[in-house]
């Protein structure tokens, strides 16, 4: 509701629900994986320029492991611009994992990650925080099934 000016302008006229489905590949060698579908899949809420994300993704087997840093895909709109010229957007999303199971290397990288992603992509790197800073997690560390991935956060468009 606008009281002066024009008050097109500050209308609400943006709003969407709606799925979209997270996938998992190496920076350096995509890899391919299989998905647990039942527990594989993500809601989304835009609301103007700010998306509300929220998946879960589970490995149910490998085919070939992907190799360089762990990334996110997916997600269901690009990012937009950087909120600063030496700030990468994104990292209003984090992701916890854990391992079913017999998965015992799960430990590795204590949780949860940060995720940096870049403008007008639709992927999302993901880095660790609090005990290891700036440390890049390794996909091929992902050698067993079994692992679940929780992401969570928001980031403009």
């Amino acid at each position: 509701y606008a009281t002066s000016g024009n008050p097109s302008s500050n209308l609400l006229d943006d709003y969407e629900e709606g799925t979209w489905t997270p996938t998992l590949f190496g920076g350096t060698t995509a890899g391919s994986y299989s998905y647990e579908a039942v527990r594989t899949g993500g809601k989304y809420t835009k609301i103007g320029n700010l998306v509300y994300i929220e998946a879960v993704l589970r490995i149910s087997s490998i085919s070939s492991a992907g190799a360089g840093t762990l990334n996110f895909g997916g997600l269901p709109f690009t990012f937009g611009s950087n909120p600063a010229s030496a700030w990468n957007a994104g990292r209003g999303i984090q992701i916890t994992h854990y391992g079913a199971g017999s998965n015992s290397s799960v430990g590795d990288y204590p949780p949860p990650f940060l995720c940096i992603g870049t403008p007008s992509s639709s992927t999302i790197l993901v880095v660790s925080y609090g005990k290891n800073y700036s440390v890049t997690t390794d996909i091929t560390d992902l050698s067993s099934t079994s692992w679940i991935y929780q992401i969570a956060g928001c980031y403009q468009v």
